[in-house]
C-alpha cells in the first residue's frame, strides 16, 4: 500500500512538474510575442515622433521666416517715413 501510495505521489509530481514546464514555455513564449509587440510599438511611436518633430521644425522656420519679412517691411516703412520727414 505504502509503495503504491509513494508511485501514485512521484507520478503526480512527475505531471505537475511536465505540466509546470509547458505552462512555463508558454507563458515564455507569450512574453516574448508582448515584448516583440511592445518593441513595434515603440519603433512606430519613435518614426511618428521624428515625423511631428520634423513638422515642428519646419513650421519653426516658417513663422521664423515669416517674421523676418515683416521685420523687413516694418524697417523699410520707417526708413522711408525718416526720409520724408526730412
Amino acid at each position: 500500500m505504502k509503495q503504491q501510495h509513494k508511485q501514485s505521489q512521484l507520478q503526480s509530481i512527475a505531471f505537475s512538474a511536465n505540466y509546470c514546464d509547458q505552462c512555463c514555455w508558454s507563458h515564455e513564449l507569450q512574453h516574448r510575442k508582448q515584448m516583440t509587440n511592445d518593441t513595434d510599438k515603440i519603433s512606430e511611436l519613435l518614426k511618428k515622433t521624428e515625423g511631428v518633430l520634423l513638422r515642428f521644425e519646419k513650421e519653426r522656420n516658417d513663422v521664423a521666416n515669416h517674421l523676418a519679412d515683416i521685420e523687413s517691411e516694418i524697417n523699410i516703412a520707417a526708413d522711408k517715413l525718416i526720409v520724408g520727414v526730412m
